[in-house]
């Protein structure tokens, strides 16, 4: 991830970086989550920016992940923290499996 500052380009709107001295997650999960997992077209680049990551405003360019074929087929895919650091995805199956099956939907 070296030379990504996150600033992103007018042709490939905005990009990730590593943010995790102030982003809880943000060393590596949102750069894995878009080589793992991918992710689609967010904004229209015809009538907004490229991504202002203080604000959240402006557009990315779709991209598939490594695990395309993988999610095409409905497979899951989990991703973790470098630090150890739970997901909301990790932390939310976790949680399902704790529960006795009487608590589980059908």
């Amino acid at each position: 991830m070296l030379g990504v500052q996150g600033n992103g380009s007018a042709r490939c709107g905005g990009a990730s970086r590593a943010d995790g001295h102030f982003i809880a997650l943000g060393n590596t999960e949102e750069h894995l989550s878009v080589v793992v997992l991918g992710h689609p077209q967010r904004g229209d680049p015809a009538t907004e920016e490229q991504l202002d990551r203080v604000s959240g405003d402006g557009w990315v360019a779709a991209k598939d992940g490594d695990y395309a074929d993988a999610l095409s087929k409905g497979h899951t895919v989990i991703l973790t923290e470098s630090t150890g650091a739970f997901s909301a995805d990790l932390d939310r199956v976790l949680r399902q499996l704790a529960n006795p099956m009487s608590e589980r939907s059908c």
